[in-house]
């Protein structure tokens, strides 16, 4: 995980990565796998990656689109360029899905003080 909360496919073994190729989805996949290692152990220590990880997939979220039917949905990633005029975004239902799965283990795990991350996400 990334100082920011993302997660690069390629990360090297000396922690570089591409500058593109960043996927939400394993981000969230990443909260989720932190929440359950929370949840048995208590260890607290692993909080802020949970909070980290939550913080770039909602920043990764289309929030107000042009198109309606993105609204909520949440960006996998950029791709490099290529020398046309396509998207540059790729949108996949993974990264919604597992987004959505690790707010809800976050709600359920950490219910009491889940509250404090969501609403200073929400007011950014």
């Amino acid at each position: 995980m990334r100082r920011d909360g993302g997660i690069f496919r390629n990360t090297y073994t000396d922690f570089t990565t591409d500058s593109f190729g960043h996927a939400t989805s394993g981000a969230a996949c990443a909260v989720i796998m932190f929440l359950e290692y929370y949840d048995e152990t208590g260890d607290g220590e692993i909080l802020p990656f949970i909070e980290k990880g939550l913080k770039f997939c909602m920043s990764m979220q289309f929030t107000n689109p042009a198109d309606p039917n993105l609204k909520g949905a949440i960006l996998e990633k950029v791709l490099p360029p290529d020398g046309t005029d396509r998207s540059p975004y790729y949108l996949r239902d993974l990264s919604t899905i597992f987004f959505i799965q690790a707010a809800a283990h976050y709600l359920r795990i950490l219910a009491p003080a889940a509250p404090a991350v969501m609403a200073e996400c929400l007011a950014e």
